[in-house]
């Protein structure tokens, strides 16, 4: 059997226990610091992957805090609005103002009011798994977002198809002929914020007077009308909690405004 001697030892001498536990030290602090190193690397890594993921999320919550300021003032001139096409629904035909009526179905039922809260940023953490990179309190407060964005978007369904509903019975008494010769310019184009109206002199008919099918037609401009009143109150509690976690995630994160 071949025996392999230390290269500093005398031939015939056998290597102190001491040196063997010195090499096996030196190894093990080797692999360990190793380790340590790479722990570090990862942790300053997704530290910069957690703040990156904030910085991102905050500049969504800053969008939709403006979207949810501009959508608020044209939901409140709707509120108003419907409610005058509501009263003129009421009304014997020889007192209606047609042309006012026009203006608010066109306006106020055709315009789409749909807003749906930005998730994008909240998605990726959730289908990424990422969401471990944040400590708890980030956690806890993303999760009541996540739940707060989701409600919001589930309600402005809820609010659109009502809406629809309101659009859809109003084709029975709104002539688009008249919509056409009131909002046409003088060059030939048409007036896409249905100004023309407002301009004519002269009340255009209806394609029906019925007064139990105007009724009816009011109440789904009524359902209507209160749950923009209820989305105009949510898009102001929205906006409060958006801006307190914008807050909470700036000043958690340092990042600027």
């Amino acid at each position: 059997m071949e025996v392999h001697y230390h290269p500093h030892m005398p031939k015939g001498e056998k290597k102190p226990f001491s040196e063997y536990l010195l090499e096996f030290v030196m190894i093990f602090l080797a692999v360990t610091l190793g380790f340590v190193a790479e722990s570090i690397r990862e942790s300053i890594t997704d530290h910069h992957k957690e703040r990156e993921y904030m910085a991102s999320l905050v500049a969504d919550l800053v969008a939709d805090t403006a979207k949810l300021s501009l959508y608020e003032d044209t939901l409140s001139a709707a509120y108003l609005g419907l409610d005058t096409l509501v009263t003129e629904c009421y009304l014997p035909r020889a007192k209606m103002e047609t042309a006012r009526m026009y203006f608010a179905y066109h306006r106020y039922c055709r315009n789409w009011y749909d807003l749906k809260l930005y998730d994008k940023t909240l998605v990726q953490l959730k289908s990424s798994g990422n969401l471990r990179l944040v400590p708890a309190d980030v956690a806890d407060s993303l999760a009541g977002l996540d739940d707060q964005i989701q409600f919001f978007n589930d309600r402005m369904a809820f609010f659109l198809e009502a809406q629809t509903k309101a659009v859809d019975e109003g084709l029975a008494f709104f002539d688009y002929g008249e919509y056409r010769k009131a909002n046409t310019m003088p060059d030939g184009q048409m007036d896409l914020h249905d100004l023309g109206f407002r301009r004519i002199s002269y009340n255009p008919p209806l394609l029906s007077y019925d007064p139990l099918a105007l009724k009816r037609f009011a109440g789904r401009i009524g359902i209507f009308r209160n749950l923009a009143g209820m989305r105009l109150e949510g898009m102001a509690q929205c906006r409060v909690l958006l801006r307190r976690d914008i807050g909470f995630l700036r000043k958690k994160y340092d990042l600027s405004e």
